[in-house]
C-alpha cells in the first residue's frame, strides 16, 4: 500500500541539498573521468533499445549533479538543469561539455515549453527532491507524446523505510538526511502512474549502469540486503 507523499519543510530541503552539494564534491572527485563516459555510454546503449535518438533528439537530464550523463551522449542537443547547476560547473567546468545547455532550476518548476524534449533522464534524483510529483508533473509536460522518461531511484521495503526516518530523528549527521525522502517502490510506482505509462520496470540490488567508482556504495545481494529491501528501482516510459 502506497503513503500519501508529505513534503519535507523547506529548512530541511535546503539542508539535504547543501549535504548533497558535499557528496557530490566527494564524488566527483573520485570518479575518474573514465568511469564517468563508461556510465554515460551504458545509459544511452540502454535508451537507445526504447528510442531512436539522432542529431535532432531533444534531450535533458535533470539532477546530474557531479556525474552527468548528458554530456557524453553521442548525438542530440543537450540540455541539463539542476539546483546546484552554477556551483558543478564551478567545481568541474573543466571535464563538462559546453555544448550541453546548463540551467540552474528546480524540477517542479522547469522553464522548458510543453512538449518540448524527446528524452528525460533522471537517475537517482526523485528523492532529492522538494516535491517529487511535481517534478514528475512537469516532467511530463515538457516530454513529447512520443518522448521516454528514463528513471532510476533507490527504494527500500516499508519496514526498513520506518527504521531510516527513525535514524534520522536520532541522530543529527545521517546519509540519509541527504535524501528528503525515503521510497519504497510501491511509492514510486504510484507517483509514477499519474503521469506515465510504463515501457519497462526492473528492481535490481546493484547499479547494473556499470560498478561504482571507488569508496561509492553498492548495494550487494545478500539476505540482509533483501530483507532491508534495498534496491535500484529503473523506469522507462510514456507520457499518459
Amino acid at each position: 500500500m502506497a503513503l500519501e507523499i508529505t513534503p519535507p519543510s523547506l529548512k530541511s530541503w535546503k539542508m539535504a541539498q547543501n549535504l548533497e552539494y558535499d557528496a557530490n564534491k566527494h564524488i566527483g572527485k573520485l570518479a575518474s573521468h573514465s568511469y564517468v563516459v563508461k556510465r554515460a555510454k551504458l545509459v544511452e546503449k540502454w535508451i537507445r533499445y526504447f528510442i531512436n535518438l539522432n542529431s535532432k533528439s531533444m534531450i535533458l537530464e535533470i539532477g546530474g549533479a557531479s556525474m552527468p550523463v548528458i554530456d557524453h551522449f553521442t548525438t542530440g542537443k543537450k540540455f541539463s538543469l539542476d539546483p546546484l547547476e552554477d556551483q558543478y560547473k564551478r567545481l568541474f567546468r573543466s571535464r563538462l561539455n559546453t555544448d550541453v545547455l546548463r540551467i540552474r532550476s528546480i524540477g517542479e518548476n522547469m522553464p522548458y515549453p510543453d512538449n518540448f524534449f524527446d528524452l528525460i533522464v533522471m537517475l537517482n534524483v526523485l528523492d532529492h527532491c522538494y516535491e517529487p510529483k511535481k517534478v514528475l508533473a512537469e516532467s511530463a509536460r515538457i516530454l513529447k507524446s512520443t518522448g521516454i522518461l528514463f528513471l532510476s531511484v533507490n527504494t527500500t521495503s516499508r519496514f526498513w523505510n520506518i527504521l531510516k526516518k527513525i535514524k534520522m530523528r536520532i541522530w543529527k549527521n545521517t546519509s540519509e538526511k541527504m535524501h528528503p525522502y525515503i521510497f519504497c517502490r510501491v511509492d514510486v510506482l504510484n507517483m509514477m502512474g499519474s503521469f506515465y505509462k510504463p515501457t519497462n520496470i526492473l528492481t535490481t540490488y546493484i547499479d547494473i549502469l556499470s560498478g561504482e567508482p571507488p569508496g561509492y556504495h553498492v548495494m550487494p545481494n545478500t539476505f540482509i540486503e533483501r530483507i532491508k529491501g534495498s534496491g535500484r528501482f529503473y523506469f522507462i516510459g510514456n507520457v499518459k
